[in-house]
């Protein structure tokens, strides 16, 4: 029995001896996140460019942006500081308001709303229109509100939440949506992501044609108070949070999401914010 204490004994002290000191590499970092590849950094590089400049990066810039994320290990502070280049830009800005056109109204051109606002000019003047002036006087000032929204939006005078009310406004929205019921269907549709109730589809006719209607607790009686009470509801701030839940993580949110989301959303009426909260969430990093 001593003997093989002795032998045992022996046996450890061999392995003691060969056991190999740990390495320190000098400089060395783990990885912020072990599991983020570096195919998930090429492609969140993609949909960072796409989502802001609404273009991809070229292959030189494409090889720049993955090696400098993955020198900070593909850090939050390092996807900031990519982020934070691109949707700050006048081009990112441009973008925003092209895809908002192009969903609102049919990617109409300077060209599209100079015309409508020459003819409204022309109706105006006409003495044969004299009955009309009132309402072609609005019409024409929501044109031009238009025509300046662009210019307005990309110097960061007014923020999105304004360029769609503006859209909404005008002529060409209606000429695209039809009016009274069809055209307060198409702005809960676009907005809402749903159609509205039928007493909020009555009360909003009655509105917007002169009556008084009641919509989400408020009163109005016309389609100035209409747009003003729409673009102010939670309504409205809940139904922007999910659509930008759908372009960029291509899902709804939880009701916990929701919640937070419009949140903020109805304090800051910020439609850029929420999209950079978006695209710098692990999710949008590690795909969907």
């Amino acid at each position: 029995m001593k003997g093989f204490v002795y032998i045992l004994l022996a046996t450890v002290l061999m392995f003691s001896s060969c056991k190999k000191d740990s390495e320190i590499i000098s400089g060395n970092q783990a990885m912020a996140d072990p599991t983020v590849s570096l195919t998930q950094i090429r492609q969140f590089v993609q949909k960072v460019y796409l989502g802001t400049l609404g273009v991809a990066p070229s292959d030189s810039l494409m090889e720049a942006e993955i090696k400098s994320l993955a020198l900070k290990n593909c850090s939050y502070t390092s996807r900031v500081v990519l982020v934070d280049k691109l949707i700050n830009t006048r081009e990112a800005r441009i973008n925003f308001y092209n895809v908002k056109n192009d969903q609102l109204l049919d990617g109409a051109t300077n060209e599209d709303i100079n015309s409508i606002i020459e003819d409204l000019q022309a109706d105006i003047s006409d003495p044969a229109n004299a009955v009309d002036v009132t309402r072609l006087t609005l019409e024409l000032d929501r044109m031009e509100a238009l025509r300046d929204a662009k210019d307005a939006f990309v110097n960061g005078t007014i923020d999105m939440l304004e360029v769609e009310k503006r859209m909404t406004a005008s002529l060409l929205f209606s000429w695209s949506n039809g009016s009274g019921e069809t055209w307060v269907q198409a702005v809960f549709d676009f907005f809402l992501l749903r159609l509205p109730t039928d007493a909020e589809l009555d009360n909003s006719v009655s509105m917007i044609y002169g009556s008084p209607g009641v919509l989400f607790l408020q009163t109005g009686v016309s389609d100035t108070d209409f747009l003003n009470i729409f673009f102010s509801s939670r309504s409205f701030y809940e139904g922007q949070v999910r659509e930008l839940f759908r372009n960029t993580i291509f899902r709804e949110p939880t009701s916990n999401e929701l919640l937070d989301y419009t949140n903020g959303f109805s304090s800051h009426k910020n439609h850029i914010t929420i999209m950079r909260k978006l695209f710098l969430s692990n999710e949008f990093l590690k795909g969907y």
